[in-house]
């Protein structure tokens, strides 16, 4: 049993003790917990964002919420944030946006930090430290689905970053696939700091399904160091363009999904991007059992 199967019969119990939820009904459609999935008796919608928005506070003072008026339009249900300083949480506790969502923290205190956001409460939540010279963690966060019983871990990631630590990347994916082996609905995103063809990718692919595979976003890079000059200023010596920030599941009642990328274009119709990553965005329409 994984480490959030052994609660989950107590965690559902209490989860009426521990927050209200609205409940309309009109025609089919639910709208349930705290600020609602979209559910019905045939099917639900997900949508799950990943983003680096990066550590620079300096160029933050108006990236930030610029960055933050964009999640607010994408309106995704979670969203897994990476090189989250103080200065954007601050700015961010301000910003409408935070009202819309439970926030989550791998390492509050640190100069920089993932975070998850979810408009549902979660039911639980942990950080895996990883082995690591960034001090890098995994921040894990278990969501009931909607008028269900299935529960699903989502996993917040942001792997080392040198270009010569591809033999850590692999410890790292291995201790976090060790961690939750034992849950079966996981969700995985972040900044894996590897591209299309390495061993890591390919360690990864045999646990999980890469959202972008065989689609058009494939070969698309997220961080694009021949156009954002951002990435120019962030890359490696030798670094080129590379698909770093990704979606993983193993979600066996996804019956469709969507992917995309966005802030992938320059703002004030200049060279300066958002970040010097891209986002990444997918939606999932699953069926599953609802609860009568």
């Amino acid at each position: 049993m994984g480490y959030f199967g052994a609660k989950k019969e107590m965690v559902l119990k209490a989860l009426s003790q521990r927050f209200v939820g609205k409940l309309y009904i009109m025609s089919l459609l639910i709208m349930f917990n705290a600020h609602g999935l979209k559910a019905s008796e045939v099917g639900m919608d997900l949508s799950i964002i990943t983003w680096n928005v990066w550590f620079d506070d300096d160029s933050g003072r108006w990236r930030y919420p610029l960055i933050l008026n964009e999640l607010s339009k994408q309106d995704a249900d979670i969203l897994l944030l990476q090189e989250v300083t103080p200065s954007f949480l601050e700015i961010m506790i301000q910003h409408p946006l935070s009202n819309n969502y439970y926030i989550s923290q791998s390492n509050q205190g640190a100069s920089y930090q993932n975070i998850t956001l979810t408009k549902q409460y979660p039911v639980a939540s942990d950080v895996l430290a990883l082995e690591s010279n960034m001090q890098r963690k995994a921040l894990i966060v278990q969501l009931e689905l909607p008028s269900s019983t299935e529960l699903i871990s989502v996993v917040n990631v942001h792997l080392e970053s040198p270009l010569d630590h591809s033999w850590l990347r692999e410890r790292q994916i291995q201790q976090i696939i060790a961690f939750v082996e034992d849950e079966n609905n996981l969700l995985i995103g972040g900044d894996f700091n590897f591209g299309n063809g390495t061993s890591a990718e390919a360690t990864l692919s045999r646990q999980l399904f890469d959202l972008a595979y065989k689609g058009e976003y494939y070969d698309q890079p997220t961080f694009d160091v021949e156009n954002n000059d951002w990435a120019k200023q962030t890359k490696y010596w030798f670094e080129s363009s590379r698909r770093l920030d990704r979606l993983y599941h193993d979600l066996s009642f996804v019956v469709g999904s969507k992917y995309s990328l966005f802030a992938n274009h320059p703002v004030f119709e200049g060279k300066d991007y958002l970040s010097d990553h891209f986002g990444v965005r997918a939606d999932f329409s699953f069926i599953i059992d609802s609860i009568e």
